[in-house]
């Protein structure tokens, strides 16, 4: 189940000429640091990533990376994610993630707790589940999964793609 926000309805609430002073800005780093707990959080950003017009008011640029799997932004300016700072960041099936140039892997997973989930040559993946639960609304059952995930891709040598999946199944 997909929940897209209205990029247009989101234009009234940014003051003109907001930037990193924006809250929408701030929450960028608390959902990639897994602190957004609800789903609906992750859409509203990626949402506004995904609108050039918002992306365009906000500064962020939209930037090619080779890797048809993630898209990848450039923010006005940096922001500050598991005590290191980037102005670039991605979005990846239902993730949102930071990209961290010069960061060891395995350092970072250890700091984060993050057990290793696949090894093979450069190519490295962690993950910890935060957040697993079910929820029922007025009969309409769900099961919210939020998972802290850390790799490295073979498109950004020397970096490494760290955030948080949000994700939200329909089960009946």
């Amino acid at each position: 189940m997909s929940i897209r926000p209205a990029p247009l309805a989101l234009l009234m609430v940014l003051p003109l000429g907001a930037r990193t002073a924006s809250p929408l800005m701030k929450d960028l780093a608390c959902l990639i640091e897994g602190k957004g707990r609800a789903v609906a959080d992750y859409h509203t950003q990626a949402g506004i990533l995904q609108d050039p017009a918002l992306r365009k008011r906000l500064g962020i640029r939209k930037l090619e990376n080779g890797n048809p799997f993630m898209e990848e932004y450039r923010l006005p300016s940096p922001i500050e994610v598991f005590g290191h700072r980037t102005d670039r960041i991605a979005l990846a099936g239902s993730g949102i993630l930071a990209i961290l140039p010069g960061v060891d892997p395995d350092r970072m997973a250890r700091e984060l707790h993050l057990p290793e989930s696949y090894r093979s040559g450069t190519k490295v993946m962690f993950a910890r589940v935060i957040t697993d639960r079910l929820e029922d609304e007025g009969g309409l059952r769900t099961q919210v999964k939020i998972t802290l995930n850390l790799s490295t891709v073979t498109t950004h040598p020397g970096c490494v793609l760290v955030g948080t999946d949000y994700r939200l199944e329909l089960l009946d």
